[in-house]
């Protein structure tokens, strides 16, 4: 790959790492709950679940878990890329460590929001999941011989 282009391809990496890093910290550190006024049980998925037999509490504890889930996919896509090394432990970590501490700061310093254990599983399992995506990538990227 020429320089020009991986050059360029490392600047987009790193361009959209600072966005996605921004967005993060914008939505953690809200002041109140970002999905405040959003009812969840009227959307399509919300009385789909409801249909199965799950109840309300269920529904929106299975939504926002999933929110948290895949709004860390995105860290552990770019740790593992950017960090060879690291792939999967490395977006494990980043995942672990930045969920801990938007966590704490909402304990701390955001009174309208909570701080919740929970969420930093979610979010944790979010970057292991980007990261596995990263490896799945890259394994079928390779010829089925050295498979």
């Amino acid at each position: 790959m020429p320089v020009s282009v991986s050059r360029r391809l490392g600047h987009g990496v790193a361009w959209l790492a600072c966005v996605y890093g921004a967005l993060l910290l914008v939505i953690g550190l809200w002041p109140t709950h970002v999905d405040q006024g959003i009812d969840v049980l009227t959307t399509w998925y919300g009385r789909w679940l409801l249909e199965r037999g799950l109840t309300p509490l269920q529904v929106y504890d299975l939504v926002e878990g999933a929110a948290n889930v895949a709004m860390y996919v995105p860290l552990g896509v770019i740790v593992a890329a950017v960090l060879p090394r690291w792939r999967w432990w490395g977006a494990v970590a980043a995942g672990l460590v930045t969920s801990t501490a938007i966590e704490l700061a909402q304990a701390v310093a955001r009174p309208g929001r909570t701080a919740a254990l929970i969420d930093v599983v979610h979010n944790t399992l979010g970057a292991a999941i980007g990261a596995a995506l990263v490896l799945l990538a890259l394994q079928l990227r390779r010829p089925a011989r050295e498979r």
